[in-house]
């Protein structure tokens, strides 16, 4: 049996949790107000863990019910279940995204056009990630679909040009990137590895320096060799980080 007034004060509720990360979202390139965001990112995912709760509600109490509710400029408009539960994975998808998990915030983003396919910000903001990951195609897609709602909006426009101007330079350049980062963790690991086998055995070498007076030469120079070995390897560690920073950084620019 049908509830309504139930679910529409379910709906009301998740809409609220909702505008709470909206209302925290940066409305300017400032990079503090976006530190700050992603500072709390965690926090306004529990916020719409709570709004998916209530949507789950309202689903079972009414799936045809309507609020009106307001949004940023104090304007009504009408929500239904598939565009609150669009509006929800598409703020669960900002948060993935400043807490830099992209994969996490397409995926969701995926789900938000699916569900809603006119949220032209979920379409804008699925544009915005593929472009900074590069995947052309997938950006200019999105972008379009975006503007295919709102022609006339200039940042849809802006995000276009961007998703546009990728090349397949940028694309070489971003695997590169990848390529070299995971080969340095991969070398890291190795090498921390190495080093825990080097600080075992240089009690040992200090043992049979203290202990072993005929073998003090052999084990001087084991602890010599085991101190060397740490330093360069310290050097080629501090190397590599450079060199994967500066590969990146070319990609970014």
């Amino acid at each position: 049996m049908k509830d309504t007034i139930a679910a529409r004060n379910a709906m009301l509720l998740a809409y609220s949790f909702i505008d709470d990360v909206r209302a925290m979202i940066p409305s300017t390139a400032e990079n503090k107000l976006h530190e700050k965001f992603s500072y709390h990112a965690q926090d306004h995912l529990n916020n719409l863990s709570l709004a998916a709760k209530e949507i789950k509600k309202a689903e079972k109490l009414d799936p045809d019910a309507k609020v009106t509710v307001q949004d940023e400029k104090q304007n009504p408009f009408t929500l239904n279940l598939s565009l609150l539960k669009s509006l929800a994975l598409y703020h669960e998808a900002y948060c993935h995204s400043a807490l830099d998990n992209p994969k996490r915030a397409i995926k969701t983003l995926n789900q938000a056009v699916k569900v809603f396919p006119n949220n032209a910000q979920a379409w804008w903001l699925l544009g915005v990630i593929h472009t900074n990951e590069l995947n052309r195609g997938e950006a200019i897609h999105a972008c379009n679909k975006a503007l295919a709602i709102y022609p006339d909006d200039i940042l849809y426009q802006q995000a276009l040009a961007r998703a546009r101007s990728i090349t397949g330079m940028q694309r070489i350049a971003q695997s590169t990137a990848k390529g070299v980062g995971r080969t340095i963790s991969t070398i890291k690991f190795l090498w921390w590895a190495f080093c825990t086998f080097i600080l075992v055995s240089l009690p040992w070498s200090i043992y049979v320096y203290v202990n072993t007076p005929t073998h003090h030469e052999t084990a001087f120079v084991i602890m010599i060799f085991d101190l060397f070995i740490l330093f360069v390897g310290g050097l080629f560690m501090k190397a590599g980080e450079a060199v994967r920073d500066a590969v990146q950084g070319e990609n970014r620019d």
